[in-house]
C-alpha cells in the first residue's frame, strides 16, 4: 500500500503532461462574492494555471503558486497563448512569501487532500488574506465513485499522487472553522466534462447524441446547486471569509 504523502516528483511527472481546462464552477462561485476586477487573487497549488488564467482574463491581478518546477513551466507555456499576465511563484504553501493581508481572494483545488496535517497551510492562507478576504477550498467529496477508485488504486500502490484523503461537506466546514474562517456557503461540483472524456477513453470516439449530452449536463448543473450536490458530487467546495 502506498502511504507516501505527495512529493514534488509526483507533481513534476503529472504536470509534465500539461493541461488547460479551467474549472468554471470555481470561477462562478468566487464570482458570487462580488466583482473580481482588479482584485489580487492567489491560487495555491496552481498546477497548469488554467483557472488562474481565466480570472486574469476577467480582470483580476493573479498570482499562481506551486512547488513543482514543471507546473510553473506549464503555466508559463500556457500564458504565452492566453494574452494575459499572471505572476508565477515557486514556493512552499506552508510558508507563503507574502505579507499579512496582501491577498483579496485565495483559492485551491485538488490541493488540501494531499496533506495529513493542514494546520500550517490554513494558518498561512488566513494570514495573507485581508480582513473580509475570500477563501475557496475545493476538494474531493468523500462519498463518491472517485474516492472509491482512488482508495483501490492506493491499496495497489498505483495512485499517481501517493497518499490522499477526501472530505465530507461537514468535515470540510469543521476544518475551516477550526482555523477561524467564517463559512459562507458550500457547493457540489460534478466533473461534467467526464461524459465526453469517458467515451473517448473507452471507445476512442463520442457516440452519445448531442441532445442527450446536453440533457445530462443540464441535470447535473441543477443538482450541483441543491443540498444534494454537496453529498453526491465528485468534488465539493466551500466559500469562506476571513
Amino acid at each position: 500500500m502506498n502511504n507516501t504523502e505527495s512529493t514534488v516528483s509526483h507533481w513534476d511527472a503529472y504536470w509534465q503532461q500539461g493541461n488547460l481546462e479551467y474549472i468554471n464552477k470555481i470561477v462562478e462561485e468566487i464570482g458570487k462574492t462580488g466583482s473580481i476586477e482588479s482584485k489580487k487573487i492567489l491560487e495555491i497549488g496552481a498546477g497548469s494555471g488554467a483557472t488562474s488564467i481565466k480570472f486574469a482574463q476577467l480582470g483580476a491581478k493573479v498570482i499562481c503558486l506551486d512547488y513543482s518546477t514543471k507546473a510553473i513551466q506549464v503555466i508559463r507555456k500556457n500564458l504565452l497563448a492566453s494574452g494575459v499576465t499572471v505572476h508565477c511563484v515557486l514556493a512552499d504553501a506552508n510558508a507563503l512569501p507574502f505579507r499579512d493581508g496582501a491577498i483579496d481572494i485565495c483559492f485551491h483545488q485538488g490541493f488540501l487532500e494531499h496533506f495529513r496535517e493542514v494546520k500550517n497551510l490554513l494558518q498561512e492562507q488566513y494570514r495573507v488574506l485581508k480582513q473580509g478576504g475570500i477563501l475557496c477550498a475545493d476538494v474531493p467529496q468523500r462519498y463518491s465513485l472517485y474516492s472509491v477508485k482512488k482508495h483501490i488504486l492506493m491499496k495497489m500502490g498505483k495512485w499517481f499522487a501517493g497518499w490522499e484523503t477526501e472530505f465530507s461537506i461537514g468535515g470540510l466546514r469543521r476544518v475551516l472553522t477550526e482555523y477561524r474562517f467564517k463559512i459562507q456557503w458550500g457547493y457540489g461540483r460534478f466533473h461534467i466534462r467526464n461524459l465526453d472524456r469517458i467515451q473517448k477513453r473507452i471507445l476512442g470516439k463520442t457516440l452519445l447524441p448531442k441532445w442527450l449530452e446536453k440533457s445530462y449536463y443540464a441535470v447535473v448543473k441543477k443538482l450541483e446547486n441543491t443540498p444534494w450536490g454537496t453529498h453526491t458530487a465528485f468534488s465539493i467546495g466551500i466559500i469562506a471569509k476571513k
